[in-house]
């Protein structure tokens, strides 16, 4: 009965991962999403994850959708409902995202509304800060899912390796392949690490007549400065290279790439020339970090070209020393084992993997 259950609730975890894989592919939030600003506060505070109900069809006043507006995905409440569509607006904002010229927010538009729980949303504090997923990530998450199934296919599936009809009773290896896959293991998780590093950093403000009623409220047409920070929390020398592309009216104070040691923060200060519209505005300034295994200049310039292709020539760099290093090594020695062995560690690892199924459950 207990193994019953497990298999339940880990093929349930299975089945919810595949459902936010599906979103993460097409680029829109099926369960779990996230705020990456402070428009909902206190409602929903900054990286607050919570669950959507993407079946529910009966929008109100009052309840807190999760909409596309232009190219991104937003998370706000209904405080109006028209012929032609939602009016809605963040709890902190002191205006609807339609005064300005904000569309209408269309029921096609909306990928659902957030589960709430006696009139409070399930939320994961800070959760939203891991569930952010573009280009490689999306690659990486897509393999993780797949290793994780194929770990518990192997678990709950047949036990039994048929050795009766097998005529040969060892498996020969040489060490280059042993080699060449330890070698992968190494670019897989060093692209992971630095692919997982990669930030962004969110500064939102009001253009609003009522400016200076709160610290993000700014005149129309106004210039002022922020600042935000940027750690290195790796146990490793980063180089961070800052690209505001997605930022409309900001502009950097600073040089856009600095290095920093383990440990070391940097405050960056930048500049904003704020619209001559009254409405929410929301600049974003993407945050790279890459082991610095190749000239800065070189990093800078792929950078400009691609996000991801610095980190594909630190994994050709890291490459092609590991394998200077085999051949250093020269070895070419060839290992056997006995099928029955591998038979017996399978089972070992399926006892193994079945024991922290329960643990977790």
């Amino acid at each position: 009965m207990k193994k019953i259950l497990v298999n339940i609730v880990v093929t349930g975890i299975i089945l919810l991962a595949l459902v936010s894989l599906v979103g993460a592919i097409f680029n829109r939030p099926v369960i779990f999403a996230y705020v990456y600003s402070d428009s909902m506060e206190p409602t929903i505070s900054r990286y607050d994850a919570f669950i959507i109900n993407p079946l529910a069809r009966d929008y109100q006043i009052g309840d807190i959708i999760v909409f596309k507006a232009g190219d991104e995905w937003i998370c706000h409440r209904i405080v109006g409902v028209t012929e032609g569509g939602y009016i809605t607006k963040g709890d902190a904002n002191v205006a609807t995202d339609q005064i300005g010229g904000g569309k209408i927010v269309m029921r096609k538009d909306i990928a659902g509304k957030v589960i709430e729980f006696m009139d409070s949303p399930i939320l994961l504090k800070g959760a939203g800060k891991y569930l952010s997923l573009s280009g490689v990530e999306k690659k990486i998450f897509i393999s993780t899912i797949l290793f994780i199934t194929g770990m518990y296919l192997m678990a709950i599936g047949e036990d039994k390796l048929r050795t009766k009809k097998r005529r040969k009773r060892f498996i020969k290896v040489r060490f280059l392949q042993i080699y060449s896959i330890f070698a992968l293991i190494v670019v897989a998780v060093l692209t992971f690490t630095m692919v997982s590093s990669f930030d962004r950093e969110i500064i939102q403000y009001g253009t609003t007549s009522a400016a200076g009623l709160r610290p993000e409220w700014v005149a129309p047409g106004a210039v002022f400065e922020r600042s935000f920070q940027v750690e290195n929390n790796a146990l490793y020398p980063v180089y961070v290279i800052l690209n505001v592309e997605k930022a409309r009216n900001l502009e950097l104070n600073s040089p856009s790439g600095f290095f920093l040691k383990s440990g070391e923060s940097k405050d960056v200060e930048v500049t904003i020339h704020a619209p001559d519209d009254t409405r929410l505005h929301i600049e974003e300034v993407m945050v790279y970090r890459y082991l610095p295994l190749t000239p800065l200049a070189v990093l800078d310039r792929l950078a400009a070209m691609h996000e991801y292709l610095p980190v594909l020539v630190v994994d050709l760099v890291v490459l092609a020393g590991l394998f200077l290093a085999y051949g250093v090594l020269g070895r070419d020695e060839i290992y056997r084992w006995r099928l029955a062995s591998i038979i017996r560690m399978r089972r070992r690892m399926r006892k193994q993997f079945m024991g922290m199924l329960r643990w977790s459950g």
